[in-house]
């Protein structure tokens, strides 16, 4: 019988995942949880008191990775979508404007025609009156023109869209998108337990060959706080011929004589 390999893990682990739709490499997860388990079907008969027998009836490894990083990649991955690279429809809001001496506010963008929203107006496109106004876009900002009710001065906080350059990043994800499977790669330090601690002396690396991709990733936090973002997978068949579902590998820094 081989050796024992045994050390400690108290870091989280790097993850690779590969998938059809492309890859997701995760280098700085705050924390990674692998969980295995198993459900047995109980056969019960006779006049005692205990199980006859216990029959495997499923396994199954969970794992739950979060990552200090937000990653687009991920959050395509988690919606069975892919990254995009093109020109986006941007909502812009929260700004507050001051009418001006005119009866106008300027927004220092290029409104998309018809996207303009002020609580209490409604857009016209002839010539205003009250609780109306007209927009009137340029070369480089928007003019937002009010009727002569609406004195100088007066605070107007609108909401907006603008078109994005084509270089803009996004992850479109339509109402068929469904994440799919992928295989999962999980590397961590191994540290010594016998001699010095505190030396790492390999490398484990645990292969799921088949895991579906969960729809259950998260954005946001607290105030003034770091965000986290989930990402958690399931085990699947892989339908291997060696009927392999998984391996956990320690490879040693130094070869072992």
């Amino acid at each position: 019988m081989a050796k024992d390999s045994v050390g400690f893990i108290i870091d989280s682990p790097n993850v690779l995942i590969k998938s059809s739709k492309g890859d997701l490499m995760i280098d700085k997860a705050s924390s990674g949880e692998v969980s295995f388990s198993g459900d047995n079907i109980t056969i019960n008969g006779g006049q005692g008191f205990l199980a006859l027998a216990e029959i495997p009836k499923s396994t199954k490894i969970d794992v739950k990775i979060t990552n200090a990083e937000f990653s687009m990649n991920q959050l395509a991955m988690s919606a069975g979508s892919v990254v995009t690279i093109g020109a986006q429809e941007f909502n812009k809001f929260g700004d507050i404007f001051v009418v001006d001496a005119t009866n106008k506010i300027t927004l220092p963008d290029v409104a998309i025609a018809g996207s303009v929203r002020i609580n209490g107006f409604t857009e016209v496109t002839t010539v205003v009156a009250t609780g109306q106004f007209k927009v009137t876009i340029a070369v480089d900002s928007t003019e937002v023109q009010f009727f002569t009710d609406v004195p100088i001065g007066t605070e107007i906080k609108p909401a907006y869209k603008i078109l994005t350059p084509e270089t803009t990043v996004a992850v479109n994800v339509k109402t068929t998108d469904v994440p799919g499977s992928a295989e999962v790669c999980l590397t961590w330090p191994i540290y010594e337990s016998d001699t010095v601690e505190s030396a790492i002396f390999a490398t484990g690396q645990l292969t799921l060959y088949k895991a579906k991709i969960n729809q259950s990733s998260k954005i946001g936090g607290a105030y003034k706080s770091a965000s986290q973002f989930d990402l958690s997978m399931s085990t699947l068949d892989a339908k291997r011929p060696d009927r392999m579902a998984w391996n956990f590998i320690i490879l040693p820094l130094v070869a072992v004589v």
